[in-house]
C-alpha cells in the first residue's frame, strides 16, 4: 500500500495494516519527499490515521476535516492532531492516568489553523 497524507487512505486496507505497516509506509512517504520527521513522526501519524479510518474517536476525524475548511492542508491538519495526541500520551506517561476522552476530546476542540500556524511561525524562528 502507498502512503499521502494529503489522500484519505481506505478505512478498511488501513485497517487491516497492522501497526507496524502503517508506520513503515508513512516513513517511506517521509523520506521519499524529504519531509521532516523520523519514526516517532510517522507513529504518531499512523495513529491519528488509524483513529480517523475507526471513526474512535470519531473527534479526530471531525477535527481534521474542520482545519482542513479553516485551510489547512490535510497533511498540516494530521500534524496539527498529531501534536494533540502526542501531549496526550505525554500526559498518560508521565502522570500514569489513564486515557481522558473527554479532555482529549476538548483538546482536539480548542486547535484551529489560526493557531497551528502561528506554532508552526514560532518553531520556525526557534529553528537554526
Amino acid at each position: 500500500m502507498s502512503y499521502d497524507p494529503n489522500v484519505v487512505p481506505d478505512p478498511r486496507k488501513w485497517i487491516a495494516l497492522d501497526e507496524g505497516e502503517r508506520t513503515i509506509v508513512i516513513q517511506q512517504y517521509l523520506t521519499e519527499h524529504r519531509l521532516a520527521g523520523g519514526p516517532m513522526h510517522a507513529h504518531i501519524l499512523a495513529i491519528v490515521e488509524y483513529q480517523i479510518a475507526a471513526q474512535n474517536p470519531a473527534t479526530t476525524g471531525e477535527t481534521v476535516t474542520r482545519l482542513m475548511r479553516e485551510g489547512l492542508t490535510r497533511y498540516e491538519a494530521l500534524k496539527c492532531v498529531g501534536l494533540v495526541v502526542s501531549t496526550e500520551i505525554y500526559r498518560v506517561m508521565t502522570t500514569k492516568k489513564p486515557f481522558d476522552a473527554k479532555r482529549f476530546g476538548m483538546d482536539l476542540k480548542s486547535v484551529s489553523a489560526k493557531t497551528w500556524r502561528e506554532s508552526e511561525a514560532e518553531r520556525s524562528r526557534r529553528a537554526p
